[in-house]
C-alpha cells in the first residue's frame, strides 16, 4: 500500500509538471506571438553561383541576392514570389532520401539563419560564425503567393553539399511580427485536402522533382500547437483533417515523380493544448507518408512570462521518448536558447553533448539562430561567449557538416 500510495504522489506530480508547461509553452506562444510568425520576403537568384562543395565559403564574384525587406526580419512573408521556379540549367540527377548517418555515434548539424539562403550573405556569415559548413539549412516558405521552388538557391547549396530543409507554410503570414492570424478559412485543412491547391501543390513537385538534388520537406509543422492556421484545434480543423491533408500533399508528389523528397513530421516538444483529442498520436499521417520525425524544443530561460531555464532534458526527454516507437530518425528541427535566465553557453556545450551521448534515436540538430527581440536573442553570436561554445560543440567530428547528409542521398535515386 504504502508503495501504491507513493506512486499515486510521482504520478501526480508529474501531471501537475506537464500541467505547469503546457501553461507556459501558451504564455510563450502567446507573447512570443508565434515564434515564426514573421518570414523575410527575399529575392530568388536568377542564376546559382557554381562553387565546388569543398571550395571557397564566400559568394563568388561578390554576388547576393537583394532582400525585399530590410535585413531585420521586417520583410512581408518569407516566399521566393512568383519567380523563375526552376532556371533552365539548373537540374542534378534525381537523387534518393536523405538517410540517416551511416556510423551510429554520427548526426548531421544545420541551422536555420535569417535570410539565409535568399540572401547569400546571411549564409556566409552563419558558415563563417560556426566555422563549419552545415549539412541542412532549414528555411520557411509560406503558400501564399503560391511561391515556386527556390531552384536557384537550392542549387547553389546542392554545390556547397549543403541539404535544403523547407518548412513548408499554408497560410498567410502576419504583417506585424507577434500577431496571431489562426483564422484563415482559405488555409483549412479540408480545402487542402480537397483538392483546393492541387495545382500550386503539383508545380511545387514538379518544380523539386527537375531540379533533382535531395530536399528535405517539413510541411505544416507544430500541427499539436494553436498558433498555426493548419493547427487540428484552430481555424476549423481537426488531425483528422491534418492526416487527410498530409497524405494528399504526399500523393500529388509521389504522382509527379519527386522521390528525391524526404518528409519530414514535425510536431512541438508539447501539445498546447494538451487534450486527448490534440495528441500527437491522432496526427500520425502512417509510416509511408513520413521518412523523418522533426521536434521543436527551446529553452526560453527568463524571455517569457512565467517561463524559467530549462536543461535541453527537461523539454526534450519525454517527446522523445514518445517518438521512439515510430521507428524513424528523428530531428530536432528548432532548438536555441536565450542569454536571460542562465548560461547559454553551459546550456550550449551541455546540450550538444546531451544529444551526442544520450539520445541515439536523434540523429540531426537545427540550431535557431535569430533574434526575435531584445530578450529572445537566439543567435549563436548573442555573445562572445555562446558563439565559443557553438563552435567548439559543433566541431566535434561526430556531428557532420556539408557533404555529410547529401551524400547519403545522392545516388541512390528514387525512394
Amino acid at each position: 500500500m504504502e508503495e501504491d500510495s507513493l506512486e499515486r504522489s510521482r504520478h501526480r506530480a508529474r501531471r501537475r509538471s506537464r500541467r505547469v508547461l503546457t501553461f507556459v509553452a501558451i504564455l510563450a506562444a502567446v507573447s512570443v506571438g508565434v515564434l515564426l510568425g514573421l518570414r523575410l520576403n527575399r529575392t530568388p537568384l536568377s542564376e546559382p553561383p557554381h562553387t565546388p562543395a569543398g571550395g571557397s565559403t564566400s559568394a563568388p564574384g561578390g554576388s547576393t541576392a537583394s532582400p525585399n525587406g530590410d535585413g531585420n526580419g521586417n520583410g512581408s512573408g518569407s516566399g521566393s514570389g512568383n519567380g523563375n521556379g526552376n532556371p533552365a540549367g539548373v537540374s542534378y540527377p534525381l537523387a534518393g532520401k536523405v538517410l540517416p548517418p551511416p556510423q551510429q555515434q554520427d548526426k548531421y548539424w544545420g541551422g536555420f539563419s535569417d535570410g539565409a539562403p535568399y540572401d547569400l550573405r546571411e549564409l556566409v556569415r552563419f558558415e563563417q560564425q560556426a566555422g563549419r559548413r552545415p549539412s541542412i539549412l532549414m528555411w520557411y516558405q509560406e503558400w501564399a503567393g503560391q511561391p515556386d521552388f527556390p531552384a536557384a538557391n537550392a542549387a547553389y547549396l546542392y554545390e556547397q553539399g549543403v541539404v535544403p530543409m523547407i518548412s513548408w507554410e499554408p497560410w498567410q503570414p502576419p504583417k506585424v511580427f507577434g500577431t496571431l492570424v489562426v483564422d484563415q478559412p482559405k488555409y483549412r485543412l479540408s480545402r487542402i485536402a480537397g483538392g483546393a491547391f492541387d495545382s500550386y501543390i503539383r508545380r511545387y513537385a514538379t518544380e523539386i522533382r527537375d531540379f533533382g538534388g535531395p530536399v528535405m520537406l517539413r510541411p505544416m509543422h507544430e500541427m499539436d500547437g494553436f498558433w498555426y492556421p493548419w493547427g487540428g484545434t484552430v481555424n476549423g480543423n481537426t488531425p483528422a483533417e491534418y492526416v487527410k491533408a498530409w497524405r494528399h500533399i504526399h500523393d500529388i508528389f509521389q504522382q509527379v515523380g519527386a522521390t528525391n523528397v524526404t518528409w519530414v513530421w514535425s510536431v512541438n516538444h508539447l501539445s498546447v493544448p494538451d487534450t486527448p483529442v490534440n495528441q500527437i498520436e491522432n496526427y500520425w499521417p502512417g509510416p509511408s507518408y513520413v521518412d523523418w520525425i522533426g521536434v521543436s524544443a527551446f529553452n526560453w530561460g527568463t524571455a517569457s512570462p512565467l517561463s524559467t531555464w530549462l536543461g535541453l532534458d527537461a523539454s526534450l526527454r519525454d517527446i522523445y521518448q514518445r517518438l521512439l516507437k515510430y521507428h524513424k530518425p528523428i530531428v530536432l528541427t528548432e532548438t536555441a536558447a536565450p542569454e536571460v535566465g542562465g548560461d547559454k553557453a553551459a546550456w550550449i556545450k551541455a546540450s550538444y553533448t546531451d544529444m551526442l551521448q544520450n539520445y541515439p534515436q536523434l540523429r540531426a540538430a537545427i540550431w535557431y539562430d535569430k533574434r526575435d527581440s531584445d530578450l529572445r536573442d537566439w543567435r549563436i553570436d548573442s555573445s562572445p561567449e555562446a558563439l565559443a561554445a557553438f563552435r567548439k560543440a559543433i566541431s566535434d567530428p561526430r556531428w557532420l557538416s556539408a557533404n555529410g547528409a547529401q551524400a547519403t542521398a545522392i545516388g541512390s535515386p528514387g525512394a
